[in-house]
């Protein structure tokens, strides 16, 4: 009796892991007919996604069986839906028809600043950065790089750099990661710096106004909240990759960063690197003593997903080494024998981050 109780139990175990489904489909143009290359593919209820290959087709495998929600989007086409039951590991064959439409880009408001701004923009107490922002305005810190946004300023001291909103500064902006307070010394003192890489942002809220209070009345100036993808939310099926180079000419900087998302079942693992070292300020009189500097961040996150569970842990670690400028009196000589005596900071911060969704 218990040999059959064995035999039912592991045929009933084969069965369930060799009989899962897949969705065969491919993307095409409503009118013309033609595919669509790289167009996302995403089932929502098990957070996993694919691209379309060259000829508009994917495929997405080991589904057990229920029934799903497939979204596909694609720029200049509207956003598709469509309820999908997977039964007994059979194959779904699908072809999906996108409509295309028409986007909306606002008008452009020409003002003093740098860059093009519309009106909506200018006005609205929340701005958003969306990571191709941030890269066209990567700084060599976060102020540094929020100070194109109107309304905000830099607090420039060497590498160190504070953001100013609306003309405050320090424990009046309040520094967010992930919607959780950074906890470092940044805004207590002008000697520290904000223990964040930018190039490893996702995208950056900044608050201003009255809406700002929700968070406490020490962040009257306003808020920023970085945004960063610690955990992985997809499950890709395959392997993605980013690369990033910067470099500036005024303090000899180089900067790299990159990124790496893979998926294995239920899996998805993501991992970042990234390297920033800068040499000293230099202007037309004189190098500024004491402004070189250096960063090392690294991120590794990983997470399993399914239609009623989301678990994931990550962790990211930042560190760094950077100088501050001083101003001598008196000279050439007596300013080479303080060079050596310069105050250097060294910044270690680690962060360790669990989350998890039920359905």
């Amino acid at each position: 009796m218990k040999a059959i109780f064995v035999f039912v139990l592991i045929f009933g175990l084969y069965t369930n892991l060799f009989t899962q489904g897949r969705i065969n489909g491919k993307v095409v143009d409503k009118s013309s007919g033609e595919p669509l290359p790289a167009a996302d593919i995403h089932l929502i209820e098990l957070k996993r996604g694919t691209i379309t290959k060259n000829d508009g087709t994917f495929i997405i495998e080991n589904l057990p069986d229920g029934r799903y929600t497939i979204e596909v989007s694609y720029i200049g086409y509207k956003k598709f839906r469509q309820i999908v039951d997977v039964k007994d590991g059979k194959d779904i064959d699908l072809e999906i028809k996108l409509e295309q439409t028409v986007i909306s880009l606002p008008s452009v408001v020409v003002t003093g600043t740098i860059y093009e701004r519309s009106a909506f923009e200018i006005h609205q107490p929340v701005a958003v950065l969306d990571e191709d922002k941030i890269g066209l305005r990567l700084g060599d810190n976060i102020a540094k790089t929020l100070s194109y946004e109107p309304g905000v300023n830099l607090e420039y001291n060497g590498f160190v750099g504070r953001p100013v909103i609306r003309g405050l500064t320090g424990t009046r902006v309040l520094v967010l990661d992930n919607g959780i307070r950074i906890g470092d010394a940044s805004d207590l003192t002008d000697d520290h710096a904000i223990s964040f890489e930018p190039s490893g942002i996702e995208r950056i809220e900044i608050i201003r106004g009255p809406a700002s209070l929700f968070y406490g009345v020490n962040s009257v100036g306003g808020v920023i909240n970085i945004i960063s993808e610690d955990i992985p939310r997809t499950v890709h099926d395959k392997l993605r990759g980013s690369v990033r180079l910067f470099g500036s000419s005024v303090n000899t900087a180089l900067a790299g960063s990159g990124a790496f998302d893979y998926g294995i079942g239920n899996f998805a693992l993501r991992g970042e690197f990234g390297y920033r070292k800068s040499g000293e300020i230099r202007t037309p009189e004189k190098k500024i003593e004491n402004t070189n500097a250096n960063n090392l961040t690294s991120s590794l996150g990983l997470a399993y997903h399914t239609k009623d569970i989301s678990v994931g842990f990550g962790f990211r670690n930042f560190s760094g080494e950077y100088g501050i400028p001083a101003v001598h009196e008196g000279n050439h000589e007596e300013e080479e024998n303080h060079h050596h005596h310069h105050p250097k900071f060294e910044i270690v911060r680690n962060k360790f981050t669990f989350k998890t969704d039920i359905a």
